[in-house]
């Protein structure tokens, strides 16, 4: 039997009343036949969130970028609840963890899958990928330094204390929650359906909001405070965050599952982590220099 999909196959026109039988009148007995739904072959591979998952993922993207933080917050300091600011971060990545990985558990199931099946060729894409994130890091950084001193990343500060406050407790939420919190947001419910519509306004969009993420408290806290906008975060932070976004986009887009793109990002900070705990501060650099070097391992 023919499928609807096969080239010879050709769908009956229901407005054709050339013919007398009535191809959708389901009453004679007959079952029509499933169609295929159309695909473009260069993004049939990825493995994209469907139906309520993704709608339900998207309402919460904004919630999670101008909202729950704040909310952890103010609800901490009314029930004086002496939170450290490592727990307020793990607090805030937590309730993202849990609640992505509930409303998207099909998506990571299947993308889960569809890694198992190319293992060895995700992993080639999460090394080549941290070389790559390596390098695009060094050129933006000398085209920032242009401009003069390179501004360091508020984000890149905060959690460069959290580590300093806490290590263990630092590395959860750098390694493991906010990969997995930010490669859903950015990659699952942004790149990868936009990716079907459009390949630039994919990597636009996610990785704009992926590089906005890490200081839009800044950007809402000064306006709130201060009631100004800091427009130096827009200019000489947010490119600072365009390497990883784009390379964590041509992760998803190579290996079409989400699960290597969480990994090359737990293993880019993974490794951030560990050069800035154990190996430059250890290093008989001028310390001006070692600073120097923090924005080549800024986190995601």
């Amino acid at each position: 039997m023919k499928e609807p999909w096969d080239k010879e196959y050709q769908r009956p026109d229901p407005w054709d009343t050339s013919d007398s039988k009535d191809p959708w009148d389901l009453a004679e007995g007959e079952l029509r036949e499933p169609t295929k739904p159309p695909t473009d072959p260069k993004t049939s591979y990825l493995v994209v969130p469907r139906g309520s998952e993704l709608w339900l993922g998207l309402i919460y993207l904004p919630l999670h970028m101008f909202l729950i933080g704040e909310l952890i917050a103010l609800l901490a300091f009314n029930m004086a609840i002496p939170l450290t600011l490592t727990q307020l971060n793990i607090a805030y990545m937590l309730v993202g963890t849990i609640y992505l990985m509930v409303v998207l558990r099909r998506h990571l199931r299947e993308s889960f899958v569809r890694f198992l099946q190319f293992g060895s060729r995700n992993i080639n894409t999460i090394l080549i990928g941290w070389v790559m994130i390596f390098l695009l890091n060094i050129l933006v950084n000398t085209l920032m330094g242009s401009f003069g001193d390179p501004m360091d990343s508020p984000n890149q500060e905060v959690i460069q204390d959290i580590i300093a406050e806490s290590m263990l407790p630092s590395i959860l939420m750098s390694v493991i929650l906010a990969p997995i919190v930010e490669e859903l947001l950015f990659r699952s419910l942004v790149f990868a359906p936009l990716r079907k519509i459009n390949r630039l306004l994919a990597y636009a969009a996610s990785c704009f909001l992926f590089a906005f993420l890490h200081i839009a408290f800044f950007i809402t806290y000064s306006l709130v405070f201060y009631g100004t906008l800091n427009i130096d975060l827009f200019l000489f932070v947010l490119p600072l965050y365009l390497p990883a976004g784009i390379v964590l986009c041509w992760a998803y887009e190579k290996s079409g599952n989400v699960w290597t793109a969480i990994l090359l990002h737990a293993f880019w900070n993974l490794i951030a982590t560990l050069l800035l705990l154990f190996v430059l501060p250890y290093l008989d650099l001028d310390p001006e220099l070692i600073i120097s070097l923090h924005p080549l391992f800024a986190f995601g």
